[in-house]
């Protein structure tokens, strides 16, 4: 009996390995998104590296309202150039550009056509990309990006000059944030004028969000009641310029 049953040990399988970041990744990916049928084959079927980067791209989506078929449709027409960018893809960026490219895991395809603009310009889509709530309707940004290079004018169309510009201290503030802010608040704060921009940048550095159960809401309805921007003083008034002396005779 015991031969038998160190026989049948010696002959069972072993347990599963576990799966490897990047697989596991993967499929809860596809289980948390529903992607299916061709589409999430070639996805399992792409390497290790390659899975992880357009998985990566993929969750930027998302996160703009990709739908199911959205996310299918830029799967199946992905190649080797529209998976997020490697590391050193992304040094041929300017400096100012790079993190902002690698936070929203642009393509290599893109980071390679961003690279072609002069310093300067780099420059003023590494601000402006950096602003919160500009990109988030957009659901493929190396489509938008390939079609703005396609056209004309085409730092105006990647600035999306026809949106509002949010006032560079809100900007900051926002990212120095503990939380998160919903799309919505967003959108109402950069609808915001300038000087109350200004303000309200003033105003967030004042908060403590730790019993706060709804950030975005808690700023909102501080707005609507004029209670938040009521927690700065108005920065003082510039003292009068000094009388100009007479000429001497």
């Amino acid at each position: 009996a015991l031969a038998r049953q160190l026989s049948a040990e010696d002959t069972a399988a072993p347990p599963a390995a576990p799966a490897s970041p990047p697989r596991r990744r993967r499929d809860e990916f596809i289980a948390s998104t529903g992607v299916a049928g061709a589409a999430a084959d070639k996805l399992r079927s792409l390497a290790p590296d390659h899975q992880a980067r357009l998985v990566r791209r993929l969750e930027i989506s998302v996160a703009a309202g990709a739908s199911a078929v959205d996310l299918e449709v830029v799967i199946m027409r992905a190649d080797d150039q529209q998976y997020a960018a490697t590391a050193s893809e992304l040094a041929a960026l300017d400096p100012s550009l790079r993190p902002v490219a690698d936070r929203l895991a642009l393509t290599s395809a893109a980071v390679w056509s961003l690279s072609t603009l002069d310093s300067l310009q780099q420059e003023d889509l590494a601000y402006r990309f950096a602003e919160p709530g500009l990109l988030d309707d957009i659901v493929d940004l190396d489509d938008f990006i390939a079609r703005a290079f396609a056209r004309e004018k085409t730092c105006d169309i990647l600035l999306r000059e026809s949106m509002s510009f949010m006032e560079p201290d809100l900007v900051n503030a926002i990212h120095g944030l503990a939380v998160d802010l919903s799309r919505s608040c967003v959108k109402e704060l950069r609808a915001l004028d300038e000087p109350t921009q200004r303000d309200l940048a003033r105003a967030l550095a004042t908060l403590d969000f730790r019993d706060i159960r709804d950030p975005s809401a808690y700023i909102l309805r501080g707005l609507e009641r004029g209670s938040l921007l009521g927690r700065v003083a108005a920065p003082p008034a510039r003292p009068p310029p000094s009388p100009v002396a007479p000429p001497r005779s």
